[in-house]
Order: structure tokens, then sequence, then C-alpha cells
């Protein structure tokens, strides 16, 4: 029986939406060409998190749709989050081991170890998707979008309460969540799947949308350039909705098919394992952000290749 027919484009934006999640973290330019290093790091590469729980909701609402149990949706999820916690535990508990810090333990423990918030993030979205499934879509994209704006006022606190700077240092955690930020996401997706009057709109639609969402969030991170301290960025920011849909949608019209989940499964790869690689490269040398970064995708993309592997053998890991 043959496989069934997968979107090649949308899996290979997978592919180039977790070599920007690279980028993000080991700092693209930042070090030659600060200005378009900050376009980039806090900009463009913005858009790769929030297209990925875009996707993720689009396809639950698939699994919902035939009736699927939640319990092996979340089971995998969880599965995901325990064994790639276990990987990275050497590093969380060597911080943990050199601070004593038990908050900062716990914290990463509940919410995951820098990347990997997105799984708790996601497990929470859709716990509560499935919770309000029997309501309307509207209803839905009106609570996701409530939801997305406390989160954008609880991260840019700063702007809007300048007489109470202490609240510019929330932690990332009480907004980069499942609810602030995890929901309203994977709820777009979902809403897109359930909305089929979406559906018929041009692929050129898709495009300016997310054409003018990076044009916005561009803007927005060139304005943050020169408001906030160096190196400090936003994860949440006005563009992404308009950016990450457009994206999708775009990406999701496509005709281009393939019978393979290769390009998909090593997107999840590149993702899960990149921090490591990074961490690795740092302890051998210092190395610039941009070699940095050109190494990380390269050393990730190897990496990635032997995970598949083990992953056909032991199926728990992507």
């Amino acid at each position: 029986m043959a496989a069934p027919a997968r979107n090649l484009t949308l899996d290979l934006l997978k592919v180039l939406l977790a070599l920007m999640v690279v980028g993000l973290h080991a700092g693209l330019l930042t070090d030659s060409a600060p200005e378009l290093g900050q376009l980039l790091v806090q900009g463009l590469f913005r858009i790769a998190v929030p297209s990925f729980f875009i996707a993720n909701g689009y396809y639950f609402a698939a699994w919902l749709t035939r009736g699927k149990p939640i319990s092996k949706w979340l089971l995998r999820i969880l599965v995901l989050y325990a064994v790639w916690m276990v990987i990275y535990a050497p590093l969380y508990l060597r911080a943990f081991w050199k601070s004593g810090d038990t908050l900062d333990l716990l914290t990463d423990l509940v919410f995951g170890y820098r990347h990997l918030w997105y799984l708790p993030a996601m497990l929470l979205a859709g716990l509560l998707l499935h919770m309000l499934r029997g309501a309307s879509v509207k209803r839905i994209a009106a609570l996701s979008s409530v939801l997305f704006v406390c989160g954008l006022l609880l991260q840019n606190s700063w702007r809007f309460a300048a007489e109470a700077p202490g609240l510019a240092a929330l932690p990332a955690d009480l907004y980069r969540n499942g609810l602030f930020f995890g929901l309203p996401f994977f709820a777009a997706g979902y809403c897109l799947a359930r909305a089929d009057a979406l559906a018929t709109l041009a692929r050129g639609y898709w495009a300016a949308l997310a054409l003018a969402g990076v044009v916005l969030m561009l803007l927005e991170s060139d304005m943050d350039y020169r408001l906030l301290p160096p190196g400090m960025g936003l994860d949440l920011q006005l563009g992404l909705p308009a950016a990450s849909i457009g994206l999708f949608m775009w990406a999701n019209q496509s005709l281009a098919k393939t019978s393979t989940d290769l390009w998909s499964r090593l997107s999840a790869a590149i993702y899960f394992i990149h921090p490591l690689c990074l961490t690795v490269l740092l302890g051998v040398h210092h190395f610039k952000s941009t070699v940095l970064t050109a190494l990380g995708v390269a050393m990730s993309l190897l990496c990635s290749v032997v995970l598949l592997r083990v992953n056909q053998r032991w199926p728990v890991f992507l």
C-alpha cells in the first residue's frame, strides 16, 4: 500500500524553519553586522516556532475529526518531553549544581529546558483546545486573540509601565508558555483547518499576508534594537500572527507532494538536537556567532541524520 501523499513544500519549510532556530540561538551575523543580525535573530527568525505551533494545531484538528483519543496524542508529547529532558539533564543539572537555585531547576522541569519549552506548551494548548472543541471557530479565535494580546502586554510591560521597571524583568516563562504563546498559535492552526471558507482564498493572498507580517516584524525588530538593551529580544511580536499564518497557509496550499515524511522528521531532529551541538561547539572554542551558526547548522544536520537512524529502531526521539 502506497504511503499517503504529504505536502512537500510544507515539509521543506519546516526544515528551513528549524535551521532558522539554529541561527536564532547561535546569533547569526550579530557579531559582524549587528543591525542585520538584529533583523534576523530578533525579527525574521522569530517566525519559526509560531509556524510550528500552527502546523501542529492544523493537524490536531484532523486528529480530533477522525475521533482519535486525545490520550494517545498526549502520551506521544509526554514521551518526547521525558526523553529529551533526560538527554539534556546533564546541562540543567550542572547549572543547578553550580548555583544551587532550586527554583530554576523546578522551572526547567515544569516549563522545559530552553527550547524544550515548546513541548509542555503544546501539551497545554492541546488540552485546552480539546476542552474547547465544541466551541465555534469564531469564539476560539477570539479567545486566542485575547490571550495573545495578554502575553504581548506581559512581555512588553516595560513599554506601558515605565514607572515600574521591575516588570521589564518578567521571566519569559510567564508569557512564553502554553497559555499565552502556545494556545494562540496552536488554535490558529486548528481554526484554519475548520474554517472551510479560508481554504478557498488564493495562495497569493496568503503570500501577501505573510509579507505584510514580516515587514511589521522587521520594523518592530528595528525599533527594539534602538530601545532595548543589547542582546535583549522579544518572543511575541505584533506581526507574528500575520507572518506565520500567511506563511503556513501559502505552503499548505502547494500542490507539490511527496510520499516520505523524511523532511518533516529531519526538521524535528534539527530542532531537538541543535542546542546540544551548540553547547559542544562552545565547549571546544568560543566561536563568534556567525561561525558558530555555520558550524552549528553543519553539526546539527550530521547529528540529525544519525538521530533519524536511531529513531527508526527506537521511535521515541521524534
